[in-house]
């Protein structure tokens, strides 16, 4: 099973590191993990070389994202939630059985913060 990881963000996802240190752990570990970050015109740099430094992580800038070609996109905006859609449309494209829509200011507070997703979505 491919599970999806949605999300996008402003700044460098630190949190998106410790989720992803998850993925092999306990309930996790026969599945597929990968996330899709999508960045915005306010992204800085270093974001792009923190996800790319990332395992099973990509990270799609305005230039990317425009190339992907979905019709969507300028309805989107920029500086707004919606703007992770492309990432999910890129988690689906890649065969997703299901994904985690992520905010990446939500910090996993436990060990178990990703099993927790896992067992609502794997059950």
């Amino acid at each position: 099973m491919k599970i999806g990881i949605a999300t996008t963000t402003v700044h460098v996802p630190y949190a998106l590191k410790l989720l992803l240190e998850r993925r092999h752990t306990g309930l996790l570990a026969n599945y597929d993990v990968r996330a899709f970050v999508t960045a915005d015109e306010k992204t800085p740099a270093a974001a792009y070389e923190f996800c790319a430094d990332l395992p099973c992580c990509e990270i799609y800038s305005p230039d990317r994202q425009r190339a992907l070609g979905y019709a969507c996109s300028d309805l989107l905006g920029w500086a707004t939630v919606g703007r992770r859609s492309i990432s999910l449309l890129e988690a689906a494209a890649w065969g997703a059985d299901a994904v985690l829509l992520w905010d990446d200011d939500n910090l996993p507070m436990s060990r178990e913060y990703f099993l927790d997703f896992a067992r609502v979505l794997l059950n």
